[in-house]
């Protein structure tokens, strides 16, 4: 005796968000031609998956809270990409020397980025045309 199943056909709808300046659409080629400023100078809009993103970043377009220009920026995911590159940054906004910021100050950093990298995991993810 057979075993039957019965088929069946399910819808799902998809919301895509895109990004319009006018009436034209923001491509990947315009994407990476917008000034890229340091993540806590941008109100971002969505998420983007540019090419050669890395993994453990987040990507995001939005508005420079400071002009009020469209601009890109992106933060690390979480502690794991976090590096060496962030705490020179922190040594260079607080005007330091290398190797002199104080561990709590370090840490402090590291916990900002690491929330910043949750709340932009969150944000809806804006489609970016591609043109070839």
């Amino acid at each position: 005796m057979a075993n039957s199943t019965t088929a069946t056909v399910e819808t799902l709808t998809a919301e895509v968000r895109v990004l319009m300046v006018g009436s034209r659409q923001v491509t990947l080629s315009v994407y990476g031609q917008l000034d890229f400023i340091d993540s806590a100078r941008i109100e971002p809009f969505g998420r983007v998956n540019p090419r050669g993103r890395r993994s453990s970043h987040i990507y995001v377009v939005g508005k420079n809270i400071e002009t009020g220009e469209l601009a890109r920026s992106y933060t690390p995911v979480d502690e794991t990409a976090i590096g060496p590159s962030a705490v020179s940054a922190l040594e260079k906004s607080l005007g330091l020397a290398h190797g002199t910021v104080p561990e709590h100050q370090i840490v402090a950093e590291m916990a900002r980025l690491k929330k910043r990298g949750a709340e932009w995991s969150a944000l809806p993810l804006i489609v970016l045309a591609g043109l070839r």
